[in-house]
């Protein structure tokens, strides 16, 4: 029986959190986002980008962990049966009712739309896909993480299926212990940096931007990664024998990375190939420094940590149209911008929570948040 690992759930929230406030400081440093402050702040935006870096890779660590150690308590149909209800689901339901808000509001604000919600809905949602000129959310926003999460459990499963990866039950898998030696476990870095290199190959169609700051074949080494770790316990040694230096490894490079944002022209100048090794080998030290950090720090249960994970699927998944709505009014106000910074976030925050407490409370709606039905006293826990 694998033990539960309280360092994911704390990981969990200050994810969540995390996403939740980069989406609120977005609207006061994107230039390109969705809904814009006319004053943007260079701080936050140097800020938000650094976030970038870390917040999804974790949270696609975490569930190709989760994912692996699901096998021995599930069938891979049944697991695959499992995540579909509990991506999908959501992806789909958000895709169809909670996007068109995100994108209406965005064509209003840019006085691209002047009509009402149900006319936009009806008439122009589903014409073309957004970010091609059209309207039609086919990544469902930051729902595009459900989505590519199901897309990789499904290609893990089918894996399994095809050649079957038996956990380790006493015999060691040798080739393990390479990844013992001091520093070889940075070598995962490289395909990092390989796969995002593609975002500078072609922006269009491997860009980051709209995904999470990483392009879908970055997310899926993470993802894999995430399974790594989990095959052999050795693999947590490593990491906390390594957090420390990942940590040393990453600060100068995350300085570096906010120093090149600040000059956007001469950060575009740099060839392409450097800002990969930048960027792959800063994302990789930072989530190790932080799993690290988090595994040796965190051994016992966080109080009221467990209603806070249960609140994470939801939370993500409302959250984001109501920071664009109150963001969508609050711009407008004759305002400072830190006054707008904290009811944005103040606002949203008390709204997503409200939410919360009224979705938990219905079957319907925590089947369609993706949170799980009470059924039976002793329902299985998820890891």
């Amino acid at each position: 029986m694998v033990q539960r690992r309280y360092d994911f759930d704390v990981l969990r929230v200050f994810c969540t959190g995390s996403i939740f406030l980069f989406h609120c400081l977005c609207i006061f440093a994107a230039p390109d986002y969705f809904i814009i402050n006319s004053e943007l702040s260079v701080a936050l935006y140097v800020l938000v980008y650094l976030m970038l870096i870390w917040m999804l890779p974790i949270f696609f660590i975490i569930s190709g962990r989760v994912t692996y150690y699901s096998l021995g308590s599930d069938s891979t149909s049944g697991l695959l049966k499992s995540r579909f209800l509990r991506y999908m689901v959501p992806f789909i339901f958000g895709v169809l009712f909670l996007s068109p808000i995100i994108i209406y509001l965005t064509r209003v604000f840019h006085h691209e739309y002047s009509g009402n919600l149900f006319s936009f809905y009806l008439n122009n949602y589903f014409h073309g896909l957004y970010g091609y000129g059209g309207n039609f959310s086919f990544l469902g926003n930051h729902l595009f993480y459900l989505l590519y999460l199901f897309i990789f459990t499904a290609i893990f499963l089918i894996l399994i299926r095809l050649n079957p990866w038996k956990k380790d039950q006493g015999k060691k898998h040798d080739w393990f212990a390479f990844f013992q030696k001091p520093g070889a476990i940075f070598l995962l870095s490289i395909p990092l940096i390989l796969t995002t290199e593609l975002n500078f190959v072609d922006p269009i169609l491997f860009g980051r931007s709209g995904t999470g700051g990483w392009n879908i074949f970055s997310h899926f080494l993470f993802f894999i990664y995430g399974v790594l770790f989990s095959f052999d316990h050795r693999f947590d040694t490593i990491i906390d024998r390594h957090w420390k230096v990942s940590a040393v490894i990453a600060v100068p490079l995350l300085a570096t990375y906010a120093w090149l944002l600040t000059d956007v022209p001469y950060y575009t100048a740099v060839a392409s190939w450097l800002k990969a090794i930048l960027l792959g080998l800063t994302g990789f030290t930072t989530v190790l420094a932080i799993f690290g950090f988090a595994h040796q720090r965190i051994t016992k249960p966080v109080k009221n940590i467990k209603p806070m994970n249960e609140a994470v699927m939801p939370f993500y998944i409302i959250h984001f149209p109501i920071v664009i709505i109150f963001g969508f009014y609050v711009v407008q106000l004759d305002l400072a911008l830190i006054p707008k910074i904290a009811m944005v976030i103040g606002l949203s925050f008390v709204s997503v929570v409200a939410s919360y407490l009224v979705i938990k409370r219905f079957k319907i709606l925590r089947f369609l948040f993706g949170m799980k039905v009470p059924r039976r006293k002793n329902a299985e826990e998820e890891i």
